[in-house]
């Protein structure tokens, strides 16, 4: 059985996590938009810098997944090495 002070540090990681990821999606947003149109447009939730979409995906590929490294990102070549491979 694992100790109390373990299960909150856990928790708090993940908590961190989310809100981590959260905020780098919601300045991701912001910095795509502004380069598009040239305006400030807040895209957070709530009049906070934060994009809750972004931090549940993270905990779900940080759940769902075993390897520590993930490339699933647009300018990663994993999508473009599977795409050559299965087309």
């Amino acid at each position: 059985m694992t100790s109390l002070p373990k299960i909150l540090y856990s928790a708090a990681k993940y908590l961190l996590l989310f809100f981590l990821a959260s905020f780098m999606g919601w300045l991701y947003e912001v910095a795509c938009v502004y380069v598009m149109f040239g305006i400030y447009v807040d895209r957070g939730v709530l009049h906070l810098p934060a994009c809750p979409i972004y931090g549940f995906g993270m905990l779900l590929m940080k759940f769902f997944t075993t390897d520590s490294i993930w490339c699933c990102g647009p300018t990663s070549p994993g999508p473009l090495i599977t795409k050559e491979r299965y087309l």
